[in-house]
């Protein structure tokens, strides 16, 4: 009868090998945590890139509306303050050129950096007066809109009803399949005529006194986000600088 072999377990090597293969895993894990924080820390870094050259092009945008916002202001209390006598002297194309030199509108930031930063979280952004910053930006936009929503609100179904009214009854032509996009192409606004017979027109020139006040109350609005947004560039720019 053979005899039968008796297994004898070697603790001390048992040990050694579970010890082994515990450190191998944490370092495995601890290998591929630092990876992925490399990786995300890399994704960060260049969202902050394109948030930089975003955010600039934006204070780019902001100095054009500003200016246009001044002249739209000006132009508007020119308008006001014509008399039907004093457009005798001014041709047709003068008068339109003076109108057209009105017009304004609001400032449409762009998001797309700073949205999927907002999504992918703010955690990696070592500097705290720099998440503080990129993290209010949108609040900053959003008290922006509702100024520039007064502005928005006048333009559209008050002012338009008497700009309606003071097309027709100026003559000009009425295109009446025309599209919302074609409004003032449709009523005439904007031809010489309209503008000669707007200018008579107290309900008008009550409304376009409102609007130059709410034109004013905007631009002052947008001068303070302009100087938050200096102030954020100038966190990015030192962030690039460390």
């Amino acid at each position: 009868m053979a005899a039968k072999t008796e297994f004898v377990l070697n603790w001390r090597q048992a040990v050694v090998d579970v010890f082994l293969i515990v450190i191998g895993v944490s370092i495995a894990l601890a290998a591929d945590s630092w990876l992925g924080d490399r990786v995300e820390q890399a994704r960060t870094d260049q969202l902050l890139d394109a948030l930089e050259d975003e955010w600039t092009a934006e204070l780019d945008r902001i100095d054009v509306s500003l200016e246009k916002l001044s002249r739209a202001a000006t132009n508007t209390i020119r308008i006001i303050y014509f008399r039907a006598e004093d457009l005798k002297d001014l041709s047709d194309k003068e008068v339109e050129a003076l109108w057209n030199a009105s017009f304004s509108s609001t400032f449409k930031p762009s998001n797309g950096a700073l949205s999927t930063l907002m999504v992918d979280g703010v955690q990696n952004i070592e500097d705290r007066d720099l998440r503080l910053a990129i993290a209010s930006w949108r609040t900053v936009l959003a008290e922006l809109d509702a100024e520039q929503a007064a502005v928005r609100e006048l333009g559209t179904l008050t002012i338009r009803n008497v700009e309606a009214r003071i097309a027709r009854n100026s003559g000009a032509a009425i295109l009446e399949n025309a599209t919302a996009y074609d409004y003032y192409l449709s009523y005439g606004i904007g031809t010489a005529s309209f503008l000669r017979a707007a200018i008579a027109d107290d309900e008008w020139l009550v409304l376009q006194s409102q609007l130059v006040s709410l034109l004013y109350d905007y631009r002052q609005q947008l001068v303070s986000v302009r100087e938050i947004l200096k102030s954020n560039l100038d966190l990015l720019r030192a962030r690039a600088k460390h």
